[in-house]
């Protein structure tokens, strides 16, 4: 993505970005299974918090503003999910049923382009941002 914002930016365009993550992630081999799970930690953003405290008037490959949602799911047995198509049918059928909870796992101190689990806040700075244009 760092090629594509480069990209965005250097045609002079304001880019903002939403990335949203699940705090556990299963990872899979080619045939779909899933090889291993692993819960998101400040190490695995360690480049998010990088990129947070470049500076966005110097560095085009950083977006303006960044929401970073992390997003815990209901807790599922890693023994009965298995594959890529029972995570999906597993969390499509829980989504009617759950509220989207974020996670709070994560306490990094990021710089002052990402906001972290706020949406109200990411939009209230980039409509501050957009008025200053």
């Amino acid at each position: 993505m760092l090629g594509e914002t480069a990209n965005i930016r250097t045609n002079n365009k304001d880019y903002f970005q939403i990335l949203i993550l699940p705090d556990e992630m299963p990872y899979y081999n080619n045939r779909g299974i899933i090889i291993k799970w692993e819960k998101l930690t400040a190490h695995n953003i360690d480049k998010y918090i990088a990129l947070s405290k470049d500076n966005t008037n110097r560095f085009f490959h950083t977006p303006v503003k960044t929401l970073l949602l992390i997003i815990k799911f209901p807790n599922c047995d890693h023994n009965k999910i298995t594959t890529k198509t029972k995570y999906k049918q597993y969390y499509l059928n829980q989504i009617p049923d759950s509220p989207i909870q974020t996670s709070a796992n994560i306490n990094s101190v990021f710089g002052n382009t990402i906001i972290l689990n706020d949406y109200e806040v990411f939009i209230e700075k980039i409509t501050h941002y957009i008025k200053s244009i």
